[in-house]
């Protein structure tokens, strides 16, 4: 047990001396000239991916509209063609 309370104690100030080592780079290195650089060109290319996204799903939407107007036409000239139940056809 006492292995165990000396290893949490050793993380717990292992974490806290990353942390104020990332709280003095991390400044740094996002003014950075480089990251900066990177951080254009991942957002450039996220919103890249996003629009080709929404083309891809706006063509899937318009095939979906067409195959359902198309369905609802043909089950339109069906229901005009056959008659009524009940009814005999002329």
């Amino acid at each position: 047990m006492g292995d165990l309370k000396r290893i949490l104690e050793v993380s717990s100030l292992t974490a806290f001396i990353g942390g104020i080592a990332a709280a003095i780079i991390a400044p740094r290195v996002v003014k950075s000239r480089y990251a900066r650089k990177a951080a254009v060109y991942a957002v450039a290319k996220g919103m890249q991916l996003q629009e080709d996204a929404m083309c891809a799903i706006e063509g899937i939407r318009e095939d979906a509209q067409d195959i359902y107007h198309e369905a609802r036409e043909r089950a339109g000239r069906k229901a005009a063609v056959r008659p009524a139940k009940g009814q005999e056809a002329d």
